[in-house]
């Protein structure tokens, strides 16, 4: 018998286990299914169990066996079907009658809706992935910077030097829409911190690299709260 070793999201066998689980789907592909989540929980468990019979492990471990099962699996659907619907042809590991259920369900609105959701969303992460630094690697953007200027950069000066083009607008929708919140967000604290500080009690020299301690504790649990939101945000 076979034990499989949870890795992650996979299995260490990730080759044997990706076979064996398209041939326990193959075999029992028993309705008009478009995902994991549409088989639903009884198709989902006869598929494990079946799995289960060339398998061993653990008591203790099959709650972490089936969630990697499920992940892996619904990873595999999602990966065959594609190819299917690509194809346009109905393979012969699926029934008629469940090709014509699967057909109605991949034109129906909700499906269309999601994958139009999915090709923005690919979109927006390949765009924002776009690297402007040249030839230059970005660690060594990095060390020019601190030469330059005797200190590190900021996360949004970073994000100047790589995410630029040579007409100095952002690279993209994304990017800029993230870069005006920052600054939007940045102003409103600047803003928050001056009316909040007793007279006299320091001098921002703007431009400087000279502050004092408690300003920069306020700037850099700033940026913390600042990514946290923005990331919760979805920008």
């Amino acid at each position: 018998m076979l034990v499989p070793v949870p890795a992650g999201d996979d299995f260490v066998d990730s080759s044997r286990t990706t076979k064996a689980i398209t041939k326990v789907l193959k075999a029992q592909w028993d309705g008009p299914y478009i995902s994991w989540t549409d088989a639903g929980k009884v198709v989902q468990d006869r598929w494990f169990d079946t799995f289960s019979r060339d398998y061993q492990w653990a008591e203790g471990m099959i709650d972490e066996i089936r969630k990697v099962f499920a992940t892996k699996t619904s990873k595999i659907i999602k990966s065959t079907l594609w190819k299917v619907r690509d194809k346009g042809e109905r393979p012969r590991w699926i029934p008629e009658d469940h090709w014509d259920g699967m057909v109605q369900k991949w034109g129906g609105v909700p499906f269309q809706q999601v994958s139009a959701r999915n090709r923005a969303n690919r979109a927006a992460d390949a765009a924002a992935s776009v690297y402007t630094g040249g030839s230059i690697s970005t660690l060594e953007h990095k060390k020019r910077f601190e030469l330059r200027e005797h200190r590190e950069p900021s996360l949004f000066e970073f994000m100047q030097m790589t995410k630029k083009n040579k007409a100095g607008a952002w690279v993209n929708q994304k990017t800029t829409e993230l870069a005006e919140a920052y600054q939007a967000r940045r102003a409103e604290k600047e803003a928050d911190l001056v009316a909040s500080t007793p007279e006299g009690e320091f001098a921002v020299d703007i431009g400087s690299a000279s502050m004092t301690t408690k300003i920069i504790g306020l700037i850099v649990g700033y940026i913390i709260s600042l990514v946290v939101e923005l990331a919760l945000s979805g920008l």
